[in-house]
């Protein structure tokens, strides 16, 4: 892999002694730089892409995940706003940006966003479980779960949701939904048991 990623770099720098103005050579260079865990060399990359061609919508959408890293909400949502107005057709754009919005604390335009995406993939489960975690954030439960169970089967959403409660201290909650993926899907037994033994053990503490 890691000789894949210096030959992809040697050929776009290649392009560019050739061409410096070629805007998609410097796209390739930010992938690869990206790749290799570099993002505030793939960051410059990205900008002077779009510098020459600002239609480069993944030169956008990779900007839009750096700087969401850097917990640069607003100037990543920017990036993935112009991404979407480029290509309009990509669920990931908008899972993308609904994730931004998500981290933002902004939630209800999170749910938005994810929506939007479901228009165009109804059947993304990433999205789906990201929609479920905005709708818990808003104590939305059961639309939560509705979403969980779209992004996995009904036991998996009842785990999720247990796992959501335990870490927000909601432990009769957590005791309730562990129980149901257990008694709906017993390979979840170890998993969810070892959860249901901590949320039973924090109950006992409090009284």
């Amino acid at each position: 892999m890691k000789r894949l990623t210096e030959e992809a770099k040697k050929e776009f720098e290649e392009i560019l002694n050739m061409n410096s103005d070629y805007a998609l050579a410097y796209e390739g260079l930010g992938r690869v730089y990206f790749q290799m865990g570099e993002f505030g060399r793939a960051e410059k990359f990205f900008l002077k892409a779009i510098e020459l061609d600002s239609n480069l919508w993944q030169a956008h959408n990779f900007l839009g995940i750096i700087y969401d890293r850097q917990k640069k909400f607003n100037l990543a949502i920017d990036e993935y706003k112009k991404a979407i107005s480029i290509n309009p057709n990509d669920a990931i754009l908008f899972n993308n940006l609904g994730m931004s919005l998500f981290l933002k604390g902004d939630y209800e335009k999170a749910i938005r966003a994810y929506w939007e995406g479901l228009k165009i993939d109804s059947s993304n489960k990433r999205i789906y479980n990201n929609l479920g975690l905005a709708f818990y954030q808003l104590e939305k439960y059961e639309e939560a779960f509705e979403a969980f169970k779209k992004g996995e089967d009904e036991a998996t959403a009842y785990y999720n949701l247990g796992c959501l409660y335990l870490r927000n201290q909601k432990y009769k909650e957590a005791i309730q939904a562990f129980e149901k993926a257990i008694e709906l899907k017993p390979g979840f037994y170890i998993k969810a048991h070892e959860n249901l033994k901590i949320a039973k053990e924090e109950i006992q503490n409090k009284e």
